[in-house]
């Protein structure tokens, strides 16, 4: 009911504030606005909370609370809020009855089939995929162990991944929160996949698109492969696709109604998706110059332009927290991307990072343009490779909607461009969708285009949003037939590649509760009622999504161990988004070790892998994280080795300053972690200190107790 009640209280708030400055919008336009406001606030709040470290349940919930109260009352001074939401439904109802008869059947039932499958997945199956396990998840934990926003220390990689922007791993840990736990992670990440083709359907009813066509275009981004495969991982993909397109709604609002406010919005959601991915502050850039251009325009007087450039400062400042910290600890906001254009740079960014994201780093090295690879890495964007499928592993890129809407989006570039009052909205959807394609053909991303080619289509959904946009634009008669076989194609493509014991049985556990949920939600859709039946149809839809919640809380502790010994084995089942390093995932007996302790202080040593090494750390915090996860240090001075450079690295070590901190921190543990590095060697030797209590083949990886004080 706790997280239901926050989810509540912010999507309130967003929706009253929607209603209050669009009262005569489109539904689209208003929920679209909704989903931007709940985000900001839920960046916005953390934020401000994190100095005090706030960022707690017990001040978070009345918090969340007030603000839904006093947005209720500032908005019921101008309309009714609670009427206005009942007319949006009913719309919502008209608007989807297209797909609720006929021909598009074909289309719809597959598709909500494969997302339910997805859906329940993700509810069912523990956190499994790579970037989650090594910092997305482990920020999110931060968040929650340290009420606020706090520096790990921690080697190599973690000098890039410590200033990535902080508010793609903020909403999981807002699902976190209520149940201090992973259960309801997936559930957010499909709220973000949502909110993404509520805001494609929305940008196509701007154009004036039919709601046939503009229900096929939400269809179609909903079934990329690329997004609807990673919308139960903890992924920021998707989360910055999703804000990309709300931008392009308000965007396209703006040159319908030359409304400040959809201008604001449209900045609003710019700033919030480059503060998830550094590959939209570009996109920023281009839509602040838009912006301020099309204020100019307008001839305002100096003081109005002055409170129009305070305004959008406010809007955009969670959006650029992350690059003021870097720019002020590294002294460049990029960091750690490169700055600069082409070969020329006025900062490197990290060295680590950059080696290997250019593909100079690895055995063998990567580094190279060759034009073989190239159209390798654009033919695996658009179709899986078959080794891949015979494999068991997940299509991820974004499919043949890719090459296939190019041609109707340059038609409907061109149609924008003719358009009275959208030359430079039609140029602008242009050249921000590019800032994703030119982004990876850099050299910096060469790694990305060949080791990781089939994991990169993510990196382009914004592109594909784009695309979208302008083919829809193009007013094409057959666009919708193409729209509908592209959903098909994707929906094939999103099929789940495996399923375990353990998924079938939390699926029969769920399931009655699942179709109970789904037949409630198409009876409040679809079926006409007094507002009388409506309370009660939503009185009974809550109770059930709160039996479903609990429901996860004793079917995903059960699975976690299950699909994680079954990750480790040559022959598995794909889980999420990818099948689990194998190497890592033997390391289950160790986290299932830890999960049983409460309360206990680990730290966490390893060596470095060929390509930056991935240490799964977020394991070890325990299913209710309940353990406390970190580095210490091994050099004299107390400064973070850097692994990659091996002898400099040992050059430094201290086996006695490495215990001392071990002692100063209250260590209980040291998990040592393949590639064992030369602390693995010292704890081995000194059985004064450290003590052998779990690990050893098959695991992979040792525990060893910390005996703290002995010997000194």
């Amino acid at each position: 009911m706790l997280a239901l009640g926050l989810l509540g209280a912010l999507c309130w708030t967003g929706y009253c504030f929607a209603a209050a400055v669009f009262p005569n919008a489109r539904v689209s336009q208003r929920w679209a606005a909704a989903a931007v406001v709940a985000f900001w606030i839920s960046s916005a709040l953390p934020l401000a909370l994190s100095p005090f470290r706030l960022f707690v349940l017990p001040v978070v919930a009345p918090t969340c609370c007030v603000l839904a109260l006093v947005s209720w009352w500032i908005a019921a001074r101008r309309l009714t809020v609670g009427e206005r939401l009942w007319r949006d439904f009913s719309s919502l109802a008209e608007a989807t009855k297209p797909f609720g008869c006929g021909p598009t059947l074909l289309l719809v039932v597959p598709l909500v089939f494969v997302v339910l499958v997805r859906f329940v997945r993700a509810l069912i199956i523990p956190p499994m995929a790579v970037d989650a396990l090594t910092y997305h998840l482990v920020k999110a934990a931060d968040w929650l162990q340290s009420g606020g926003w706090v520096a790990r220390l921690a080697p190599d990689s973690w000098t890039a991944y410590e200033y990535y922007p902080p508010l793609g791993d903020l909403p999981w840990a807002w699902a976190m929160l209520p149940l201090h736990g992973d259960a309801l992670v997936g559930p957010a990440g499909f709220i973000v996949w949502a909110a993404l083709a509520l805001a494609v359907y929305g940008a196509l009813r701007q154009l004036d698109c039919s709601s046939h066509l503009c229900l096929c275009g939400a269809a179609l981004a909903a079934s990329c492969p690329a997004i609807l495969n990673f919308a139960g991982s903890a992924y920021v993909d998707n989360t910055a696709a999703a804000l990309y397109a709300c931008a392009l709604l308000f965007l396209l609002a703006n040159a319908r109604e030359r409304s400040f406010a959809s201008a604001l919005m449209f900045i609003a959601s710019l700033a919030l998706a480059a503060g998830v991915k550094h590959s939209m502050f570009p996109v920023l850039a281009l839509g602040c110059i838009w912006a301020a251009f099309g204020a100019l325009r307008a001839k305002p007087r100096a003081e109005e332009f002055a409170g129009m450039c305070v305004l959008a400062v406010v809007v955009m400042l969670p959006g650029l927290v992350g690059y003021i910290r870097a720019w002020s600890e590294t002294g460049s906001f990029m960091y750690p991307m490169p700055l600069g254009f082409g070969p020329f740079k006025v900062h490197p960014g990290d060295l680590q990072n950059h080696l290997m994201m250019s593909g100079q780093m690895g055995n063998p090295p990567l580094a190279g343009y060759a034009v073989d690879k190239l159209l390798m890495f654009f033919s695996l964007t658009l179709f899986p490779a078959v080794d891949t499928l015979l494999r068991g592993n997940e299509f991820l890129n974004v499919g043949p909607a890719f090459l296939a809407l190019l041609p109707f989006a340059a038609i409907g570039l061109r149609t924008i461009v003719r358009r009275k009052g959208y030359c430079s909205v039609g140029w602008f959807i242009l050249l921000s969708g590019l800032v994703p394609v030119l982004g990876i053909l850099s050299p910096d991303m060469t790694s990305q285009r060949t080791l990781w080619a089939q994991l990169s289509g993510r990196f382009l959904t914004p592109t594909l949003v784009a695309m979208l946009v302008l083919a829809a634009a193009s007013g094409h008669p057959v666009l919708k037939k193409v729209f509908g076989v592209l959903v098909a194609v994707g929906t094939l493509f999103c099929i789940p590649r495996g399923v375990s014991a353990a998924e079938l049985d939390g699926f029969l556990m769920l399931m009655p509760l699942l179709l109970a949920v789904v037949v409630m939600v198409d009876c409040l859709i679809r079926l006409p009622g007094t507002p009388a039946r409506v309370a009660l149809a939503s009185g009974a839809l809550f109770f059930l999504v709160v039996g479903l919640i609990l429901s996860i809380g004793v079917v995903k502790p059960a699975a976690r161990y299950s699909c994680y010994e079954l990750a480790a084995r040559k022959k598995s089942p794909a889980f999420d988004v990818h099948p689990m390093d194998r190497e890592a995932a033997q390391s289950w007996p160790l986290w299932k070790f830890m999960d049983e302790k409460r309360g206990t202080r680990i730290a966490v040593a390893s060596g470095y892998e060929s390509y930056g090494h991935y240490w799964y750390w977020y394991p070890l915090f325990g299913s209710k994280l309940q353990n406390v996860v970190y580095y210490v240090s091994p050099t004299f001075d107390g400064t973070v080795p850097e692994y990659w450079r091996k002898e400099t690295s040992q050059e430094k070590a201290s086996p006695v300053s490495w215990i001392r901190r071990l002692a100063e921190q209250g260590t209980d543990y040291v998990v040592a972690l393949e590639p064992f590095s030369y602390e693995r060697g010292w704890m081995e030797r000194d059985k004064t200190h450290f003590e052998l209590v779990a690990g050893g083949k098959p695991a992979s990886g040792e525990i060893y107790r910390f005996k703290s004080g002995v010997g000194e």
